[in-house]
This record gives C-alpha cells, sequence and structure tokens, in this order.
C-alpha cells in the first residue's frame, strides 16, 4: 500500500474539514498518546494556525491536546465561517465569458464542494440566499444568465422555490455540452478567415482641421486657451475628411472620467496651478499636450501654450501665474480697458517704445477667439 500522507493545515477555513478528518482517521486513531497527537498537531499545522495552538504543549497532554482541538474550532471550523469561505470563492471574481468554458467548469467544480461542505456542516443558512444566487448568476456568460431565468420560472411555476443545488446541477449539464467536440467550437471562426479592421487613413499637416477653442479669464487678467483638434468636414483637392471610425474618439478623462480629454476638462481648469502641475507630474503626462507615454521634449505637437510671448515648451493649462509686477501692469491694463485685439502698445497712455502689458520685452502675439468651428487666427501687430 502507498505510504499514507497527511495533509497541512495553514489557517483557511475551507481546508478545516478535510484536515481534522484526515487527522482523526490517520493519527488520532493510531497514536494513543496524547503528547504524541499533540506533537503531530502542531506539526501539521502551519501560519496562522500555529501561532494559535502552539502554547498548548506547556499544558498537561491530554488537556492541551483538547484545547488545541477546541482552538481550532472555534477560529477557523465554525459551520458559518467554513460555508461563508466556499461561498466567497465561488460568488468572487469576474464575469466569465462563452469562449472560456476551463472557468465555468472550475465554478461548477466550486459550488459542488461548496454543497458538499455545507451538508457535511448541517448549515445552509446563507448558501440558499436571494443574494448568493444572484452573485453567481451574475458570473455565468451572458446566454447561460437567459437560459438560468427560463429553468428558474419554471420551478417557480411548479411551486419550487430556486436553490444553490438547482444552479449548481444546471451549471454543470452547461459545462458537460460546452467541453464536447462541438460545444468547444462555440464562438469560433473558420480556418483562414481573420478579422477585417478598419484602416487608419494619416491626414497631412496641411489639412483642415477644425479647432475648438475654450477660453477662460483668470484671476491675473489675461486668458488662457485650449485648443483640441478634431477632423471636421472639409473638402481640399477633391479630398473629404470626415468624422468616422477612422479618427477615434478621445480617451477618459484622467482627471474626472469623463467622456473628454484633460485639456478640456472644466474641473481641471478650475484647479489652480499648483494642482494642475503636481496632477500632471505625478500622472507622468507630457507637460506640453497633456497626453501620455512621452515627455515634452519628445512630443510631436507643435508648442502648445497660446500664451502671448510665451517661448516655453508647455501647456496653456500649466503656463505659470504673473508675478506681482505683472500683475500690476495687468491691472493698468485692466484700467485703461484694452480691447483683447488691440496692441497694449499702441493705447492711450504708453510711450513709444514701451509695453505696459506681459512680456513686454518680447513680441506681443494676439490672440483673436473665435467660436467653435473656426480657425485660431495669430497676428503679431507692428
Amino acid at each position: 500500500m502507498p505510504k499514507r500522507e497527511l495533509m497541512s493545515f495553514d489557517g483557511d477555513p475551507k481546508g478545516y474539514p478535510r484536515f481534522i478528518k484526515g487527522f482523526e482517521v490517520n493519527v488520532e486513531r493510531r497514536v494513543k498518546d496524547y503528547d504524541e497527537r499533540l506533537t503531530f498537531l502542531i506539526q501539521y499545522c502551519r501560519g496562522a494556525a500555529k501561532e494559535a495552538i502552539e502554547n498548548c504543549i506547556i499544558l498537561p497532554p491530554e488537556q492541551g491536546y483538547r484545547e488545541a482541538k477546541d482552538i481550532l474550532r472555534k477560529n477557523f471550523g465554525q459551520k458559518h465561517i467554513v460555508v461563508r469561505a466556499f461561498i466567497d470563492k465561488v460568488i468572487r471574481g469576474p464575469q466569465i465569458r462563452a469562449s472560456e468554458p476551463d472557468k465555468l467548469s472550475q465554478l461548477a467544480r466550486d459550488m459542488r464542494n461548496c454543497i458538499l461542505n455545507s451538508e457535511h456542516m448541517h448549515y445552509q443558512a446563507d448558501i440558499n440566499s436571494m443574494d448568493t444566487l444572484k452573485r453567481v448568476v451574475m458570473r455565468l456568460p451572458s446566454h447561460l444568465q437567459a437560459k438560468w431565468a427560463q429553468e428558474s420560472s419554471k420551478l417557480i411555476e411548479s411551486g419550487i422555490e430556486p436553490e444553490f443545488s438547482h444552479l449548481t446541477k444546471f451549471v454543470e449539464r452547461r459545462v458537460i455540452v460546452a467541453n464536447t467536440a462541438f460545444g468547444k467550437l462555440a464562438g469560433t471562426k473558420p480556418d483562414g478567415e481573420k478579422d477585417s479592421k478598419p484602416v487608419r487613413r494619416k491626414i497631412a499637416h496641411d489639412q483642415a482641421v477644425k479647432v475648438t477653442t475654450l477660453t477662460t479669464q483668470a484671476s491675473y487678467g489675461y486668458r488662457r486657451q485650449e485648443l483640441s483638434c478634431e477632423p471636421r468636414q472639409t473638402q481640399s483637392a477633391g479630398t473629404q475628411v470626415s468624422n468616422s471610425p477612422e479618427f477615434p474618439r478621445p480617451s477618459v478623462c484622467l482627471f474626472c472620467d469623463s467622456s473628454h480629454t484633460l485639456e478640456k476638462c472644466f474641473r481641471f481648469r478650475d484647479r489652480s496651478y499648483k494642482e494642475r502641475k503636481e496632477f500632471v507630474l505625478n500622472k507622468r503626462l507630457c507637460m506640453n499636450c497633456l497626453k501620455e507615454n512621452h515627455v515634452a521634449k519628445r512630443c510631436r505637437l507643435a508648442r502648445a501654450c497660446m500664451l502671448s510671448g510665451c517661448a516655453r515648451r508647455h501647456h496653456s493649462l500649466l503656463h505659470p501665474p504673473p508675478t506681482l509686477g505683472e500683475e500690476s501692469r495687468v491691472a493698468n491694463c485692466e484700467a485703461q480697458r484694452v480691447p483683447v485685439n488691440q496692441d497694449p502698445c499702441s493705447a492711450s497712455g504708453a510711450r513709444e517704445g514701451q509695453c505696459t502689458a506681459i512680456g513686454s520685452s518680447r513680441p506681443v502675439l494676439v490672440l483673436e477667439l473665435f467660436q467653435l468651428e473656426s480657425m485660431v487666427v495669430m497676428a503679431d501687430p507692428k
């Protein structure tokens, strides 16, 4: 006969019934001395289970052995603890796809083990609850959820309340079908057939694009601008560019999880300069285009900062706020009510060759903002 191997116990409630049954058969019935029983019990325990009983060795042999078994039962072997552990293994996990028969087979085995242990421990209060049944059904593929709805409806019409055992038998039958030669063909495609993927066309830089502008009046007196380039319907040289699946939509906003890009996010715009910069650095985004997986010096996008006179390679939302001296000059411009599209240097009160606006030492670049579906016009005032 082969040598008997006794399994160990690490404190997992799912393994308690098997461990204690095997220990009673292989050790307790063969060894009469309580000292040896206790020694074997501590030896075959690991982790939390061993820490719980290892000090029982200092007690008298019989008392220490009984105390150790009682500690294991109270901490790891109570009925509701064991059954709950098996239920959690069944209900936790992602939904199984129709093309994953192996995972469906594993679910069926876990459900059967759950039934066996609940019957062995005479505890079925949790296993047949409606919440447990619903969460197991949510893990099934969509087509099996519909079939179970039909089968459970027949049980209810016949006066039988659906139980965990009914659902287990239903899943086991579906596993048998899925593991047949024809069941494994479900969801597969004939040999030689390939998935057809749409071909994306590249747009030349000189093609017209629609520019959406979002402007806000900053607290420090000058305007900042956000640009996002999206294809618009234009005709140039007989070529039509349109909003089609060839041009993927922007990804989900990294700041608020809404369906827009980060530069269009109003919540992100409303944050302070320091908070915006810390968010971009923490997410490791490009300082120039606010996108992922590259840095500003390797960004293929042209300089994104649209503030007049700024030649730095960063986005407009990451332009640092002005200093106190610049704020006073901006307030002076506001007091003189200089229009947005007028050269601040030409306003009344400014001496020739001197500019009172921000960046006076550089040529002033005036941005005229149009409505949606307009182009950005940049003019260098003379």
